[in-house]
């Protein structure tokens, strides 16, 4: 695992109006807690919060005006206008104790399968584990390159890093390749064919036992 530095500073003014004087600035707004760390306001450098963004590390070593602390990216909160980053949390971590956090899942290659043969079904984009910080992984890749029509990946079948435990249900579905649903096929009526009416076929019926009385010879007295 990658692990990435990134300076922040404490900040002493709130709200939204400061908050959006800093983005203003190229400057983004966060919040630093964790064991041992009351939650800190704290305020980064755009630039350098993408660019550690963009290198996949989860694992970094945060700068608190010259203070060093190890910590992961717990969320990160976007603007559904722009795509661009309106605030940021980081939770401080120890080495030594294990954490809790999602962990995205990148899938690898094509199922072996055309298209119309079977449909790409991802019921989760992350799974939840449990490890110690210096063994949190960045990503989960799943290979479905193996993978046919009726084949279901579940959380049993991910290969886990070493001192890592998922915390999902062995048997939830991640990845599963669908069959496409069997069209029933109508048949058209034959040519000529009259549909069957109910009463037509009632009335039919009807006359059919009417005569078969009328043939039944009559009783002598």
């Amino acid at each position: 695992m990658e692990e990435i530095e990134i300076r922040v500073t404490a900040r002493k003014e709130r709200g939204s109006r400061v908050a959006r004087r800093l983005r203003h600035e190229g400057k983004v707004p966060g919040t630093l807690y964790g064991k041992g760390v009351a939650p800190t306001p704290i305020v980064m450098s755009a630039v350098e919060l993408e660019r550690a963004l963009s290198r996949g590390g989860r694992m970094l070593s945060v700068n608190l005006d010259g203070n060093q602390l190890k910590a992961i990216i717990r969320e990160v909160q976007h603007s559904p206008l722009t795509d661009r980053i309106l605030h940021v949390d980081f939770h401080r971590v120890i080495l030594t104790e294990k954490v809790t956090v999602p962990v995205r899942i990148e899938m690898l290659g094509q199922p072996k399968c055309q298209p119309e043969e079977g449909v790409l079904e991802l019921h989760m984009s992350e799974v939840t584990v449990e490890c110690l910080p210096t063994n949190l992984p960045d990503k989960l890749v799943i290979d479905m390159r193996n993978m046919a029509p009726g084949d279901v990946l579940r959380i049993r079948d991910i290969a886990l890093p070493s001192g890592v435990t998922a915390l999902e249900d062995p048997e939830e579905p991640v990845i599963s390749i669908v069959r496409p649903a069997e069209e029933v096929e109508v048949k058209p009526p034959e040519e000529g064919a009259e549909p069957e009416v109910i009463g037509k076929v009632k009335e039919e019926a009807e006359e059919e036992t009417e005569e078969k009385q009328k043939e039944k010879p009559e009783k002598t007295k």
